[in-house]
Protein backbone atom coordinates (compact mmCIF):
# COMPACT_ATOMS: atom_id res chain seq x y z
CA UNK A 1 0.00 0.00 0.00
CA UNK A 2 1.51 3.39 -0.85
CA UNK A 3 1.94 5.94 1.25
CA UNK A 4 -1.34 7.94 0.05
CA UNK A 5 -3.33 4.63 0.39
CA UNK A 6 -2.84 4.63 3.34
CA UNK A 7 -3.05 8.19 4.42
CA UNK A 8 -6.47 8.32 2.32
CA UNK A 9 -7.76 4.93 4.57
CA UNK A 10 -7.12 6.24 7.34
CA UNK A 11 -8.88 9.58 6.62
CA UNK A 12 -11.71 7.51 5.40
CA UNK A 13 -11.95 6.33 8.69
CA UNK A 14 -12.21 9.54 10.38
CA UNK A 15 -14.56 10.52 7.67
CA UNK A 16 -16.62 7.29 8.02
CA UNK A 17 -16.40 7.47 12.31
CA UNK A 18 -14.97 4.32 12.09
CA UNK A 19 -12.25 3.61 14.82
CA UNK A 20 -8.55 3.39 14.23
CA UNK A 21 -6.04 2.45 16.06
CA UNK A 22 -3.20 5.22 16.32
CA UNK A 23 -0.54 4.47 18.37
CA UNK A 24 0.08 1.47 15.92
CA UNK A 25 -0.78 4.22 12.58
CA UNK A 26 2.21 6.29 14.17
CA UNK A 27 4.13 3.85 15.01
CA UNK A 28 4.17 2.08 11.68
CA UNK A 29 4.00 5.14 9.67
CA UNK A 30 7.16 6.52 7.58
CA UNK A 31 9.41 9.54 8.60
CA UNK A 32 7.62 11.50 6.19
CA UNK A 33 3.78 10.24 7.04
CA UNK A 34 4.31 10.85 10.45
CA UNK A 35 3.14 14.55 10.42
CA UNK A 36 -0.25 13.83 8.14
CA UNK A 37 -0.84 10.99 10.60
CA UNK A 38 -0.62 13.24 13.30
CA UNK A 39 -2.50 15.71 12.43
CA UNK A 40 -5.55 12.70 11.07
CA UNK A 41 -5.60 11.77 14.18
CA UNK A 42 -6.12 15.37 15.51
CA UNK A 43 -8.87 15.93 12.93
CA UNK A 44 -10.80 12.26 14.25
CA UNK A 45 -10.63 13.87 17.91
CA UNK A 46 -12.47 17.12 16.59
CA UNK A 47 -14.85 15.07 14.15
CA UNK A 48 -15.44 12.78 17.03
CA UNK A 49 -16.33 15.60 19.55
CA UNK A 50 -18.44 16.96 16.93
CA UNK A 51 -20.40 14.12 16.95
CA UNK A 52 -20.87 13.57 20.34
CA UNK A 53 -22.06 17.38 20.28
CA UNK A 54 -24.85 16.67 17.51
CA UNK A 55 -25.85 13.25 19.38
CA UNK A 56 -26.14 15.28 22.83
CA UNK A 57 -23.66 12.91 24.56
CA UNK A 58 -20.92 16.03 25.47
CA UNK A 59 -20.64 16.17 29.08
CA UNK A 60 -21.92 19.81 30.91
CA UNK A 61 -19.26 21.26 33.38
CA UNK A 62 -21.83 20.06 35.98
CA UNK A 63 -20.99 16.82 34.65
CA UNK A 64 -17.22 16.90 34.67
CA UNK A 65 -17.96 18.43 38.35
CA UNK A 66 -16.34 21.81 37.65
CA UNK A 67 -18.15 25.09 38.60
CA UNK A 68 -15.87 27.06 36.52
CA UNK A 69 -17.53 29.07 33.07
CA UNK A 70 -16.26 27.33 29.86
CA UNK A 71 -16.68 30.69 28.14
CA UNK A 72 -14.12 32.35 30.46
CA UNK A 73 -11.45 30.18 28.71
CA UNK A 74 -12.17 31.33 25.37
CA UNK A 75 -13.08 35.26 26.52
CA UNK A 76 -10.13 35.33 28.65
CA UNK A 77 -11.91 36.85 31.74
CA UNK A 78 -10.29 36.12 35.12
CA UNK A 79 -12.78 35.81 37.99
CA UNK A 80 -11.32 39.13 39.34
CA UNK A 81 -12.38 40.77 36.36
CA UNK A 82 -15.81 40.26 36.54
Amino acid sequence: MSADDKLDSLAESVSDGRPVDWVHEETEADADEEPSVRALRDVSLIAEFSRDLQRGTVATPDEIGTNEDPADDVRGIEEDDK
